[in-house]
């Protein structure tokens, strides 16, 4: 078995944490067996995806699970991660109509953890589908030996050396959105799609990357509402911390947080000048030296955790994490998907979970679209509407859904963990 450190963070909570959702929408429907059997090849590459959650002594465990295969099913609902019904396992695969759906506990995995997966499952499934043998460049088949590095564990007992003296403050006091809560009673999402080479041209042009240029077209967009703000409004943009840590092929969460501030005196500024300023913002908070700061402040929590006895005492000393609601809101870019000369056949991929509090958006880019999943606890859609009104000024086109509520599967893991064997 496995202890699990670096996703303590979504574990030892009351209700459990609901899954978070990786969706591909192809160009044709899925067809269901053809699924099952990329998905056999898929598991086959990568059998500690089928891992299960076992509790021991008020701790959780990862143990092998290859004995119970992964079955897909044609559901519009999801399936509790971690239950009978899905083999107990943390991951689970389901479809719908085009869209094949991969849901995942955080605790197991993040968004860039699971991402070889989905692409692995996507070209077998591609390369049944259409009779085809496309580019494997990049992707994880079969014949590929597993990197022992997969499945370690990014964040150890033992604090990295740091230089303090080389890490710069940021601002991160921002300004809290009027609807957010720590408590929603609902969750809503709206899914915007633009053309990824019409989008990635305008943020080069102007000196920004894509999840730049979203920054500060949201930021921008909640300014206009929020005009009165007496904080900076505060994106607190998801990065990977696997290349600064040297730790390209784990799996399980690696993960922190950037923050860019957008004040009163950036709403005057142009594009060019503000991207300038958060590349530089981007460079100060993501080197080696501040990731692993960032990184011993995660450290010491989760030494603190496996130091408490029993599982109230856990719940206790994570509990300030569902009493928090970050300020003002969150991006995270799950990044390109590499799905070769098969992404013709893919119309769009998205990220999305049903446990939001305040804002999040979310990115992704697949085929020719980078689609953004706006995603919040409240009903009121009005930051999404400005978001694609700055579209509009900058003379971006788009595709939008309705706002719709959303929910997840709930998660059944921390139920059944303590009546799991090793």
């Amino acid at each position: 078995m496995r202890k699990i450190r670096s996703g303590q963070s979504f574990l030892y909570r009351e209700q459990g944490y609901n899954s978070t959702i990786i969706e591909v929408n192809m160009n044709d429907i899925i067809h269901g067996e053809l699924l099952q059997a990329a998905l056999e090849k898929t598991t086959e590459r990568f059998p500690y995806m089928m891992d299960k959650l076992v509790e021991k002594e008020s701790s959780y465990y990862l143990c092998p699970n290859n004995s119970v295969p992964m079955q897909v099913a044609k559901t519009t609902n999801f399936r509790s991660l971690g239950s009978k019904e899905v083999g107990y396992h943390l991951l689970d695969v389901t479809f719908i109509d085009n869209s094949i759906r991969v849901a995942f506990h955080h605790a197991f995995c993040d968004g860039r953890g699971v991402k070889p997966f989905v692409e692995t499952l996507v070209y077998y499934y591609c390369c049944l589908k259409y009779e085809k043998v496309f580019s494997c460049e990049g992707i994880h088949i079969v014949e590929e030996v597993p990197d022992a590095s997969e499945v370690m564990e990014p964040f150890g007992s033992q604090p990295f050396d740091v230089n303090e003296n080389d890490i710069r403050s940021v601002d991160r006091d921002g300004f809290s959105l009027p609807e957010s809560t720590i408590s929603p009673k609902g969750c809503y999402r709206t899914s915007i799609m633009v053309n990824q080479a019409e989008f990635v041209s305008f943020a080069k042009a102007h000196k920004a990357t894509p999840s730049i240029l979203t920054a500060i077209l949201v930021s921008s967009s909640i300014h206009q509402i929020h005009p009165e703000a007496d904080k900076s409004i505060i994106c607190n943009l998801a990065i990977d911390f696997r290349p600064a840590l040297s730790m390209k092929n784990v799996h399980k969460n690696c993960t922190g947080i950037i923050y860019l501030s957008y004040s009163k005196a950036d709403s005057k500024r142009e594009i060019p000048n503000l991207a300038s300023t958060y590349r530089a913002l981007l460079s100060d908070q993501r080197n080696a030296n501040a990731v692993k700061a960032s990184v011993n402040s995660q450290i010491a929590l989760f030494n603190r955790v496996d130091q408490a006895k029993t599982m109230k005492e856990k719940q206790e000393l994570l509990s300030f994490i569902n009493n928090t609601c970050l300020n003002s809101y969150v991006i995270s870019y799950l990044g390109q998907m590499n799905f070769n000369d098969f992404g013709k056949h893919v119309n769009s991929a998205h990220l999305y979970s049903g446990e939001i509090k305040g804002l999040t958006v979310n990115m992704v880019a697949a085929g020719d679209t980078i689609s953004f999943d706006f995603i919040h606890g409240f009903e009121n859609n009005e930051y999404t509407k400005g978001f694609l009104e700055n579209l509009d000024n900058i003379g971006i086109n788009y595709t939008s859904t309705e706002t719709c509520p959303i929910s997840t599967g709930i998660d059944a893991s921390y139920l059944m963990a303590s009546q799991q064997l090793e």
